[in-house]
Parts: C-alpha cells; sequence; structure tokens
C-alpha cells in the first residue's frame, strides 16, 4: 500500500496486522516506537536547551556562552577555540548516544 513507505516499522505493523493475534503483536509494536520516540525526543531536547543556553549564555545568561563570550572578548583564540570544540563534541556525542538508544530499543521491540 501507498502508506507504508518503505519503513521497516511500518511494515511490521501492517504484517502483525494481518496475523492471528495482530491486535496484541501490533500494540507491543506500537509500544516499542513509542518508547524509541521518546528517547529520541528527550535526547533531542536537551542538545537543543544546551545550544539555546550557549547562545543565550553568549549574550549574557551565564553558562558555557558566558566563558566564550568572556574569551572572544579578551581575544583568547585558543580558549575560544577550546570551548567551540567543546560544544560540537558534546552536540556530536548526543547525536551518537540518540542513534544508540533508538538502534537498542528497536532491537529490543524486534
Amino acid at each position: 500500500p501507498a502508506g507504508l513507505g518503505g519503513y521497516a516499522c511500518e511494515r511490521r505493523l501492517a504484517a502483525s496486522a494481518r496475523s492471528a493475534d495482530g491486535s496484541r503483536i501490533a500494540l507491543g509494536d506500537l509500544q516499542g516506537l513509542r518508547l524509541q520516540a521518546w528517547a529520541g525526543i528527550a535526547i533531542y531536547t536537551w542538545d537543543v536547551v544546551f545550544r539555546a543556553s550557549t547562545v543565550v549564555g553568549f549574550f549574557g545568561a551565564g553558562g558555557m556562552g558566558h566563558y566564550l563570550r568572556e574569551s572572544v572578548q579578551t581575544v583568547k583564540s585558543r580558549q575560544v577555540s577550546a570551548i567551540i570544540l567543546t560544544i560540537v563534541a558534546i552536540v556530536i556525542v548526543a547525536e551518537l548516544l540518540s542513534a544508540w538508544v533508538r538502534k537498542r530499543i528497536a532491537q529490543a521491540a524486534a
């Protein structure tokens, strides 16, 4: 059907709906999908808050952005690069963690 779009989870749901006890299997699949979505959203929300706090801190609210602004104003190039690299590293780790958690949840649900 056109609505499946080739996604494995949707194909699994469609197959379980056709099975003998499809209602219970489909609910289990939906629970796994909900948990997977929740984990991804939770980590993404933390990531957005971290980025926003850096930007807001740059304009006077404190935190990582405050240290970044101070370093930029005093022309401490090494410190600025270290702070920026730390921010990038934290964002990358959050993305990798999110992908790993979602993959583990998908494997557990399968």
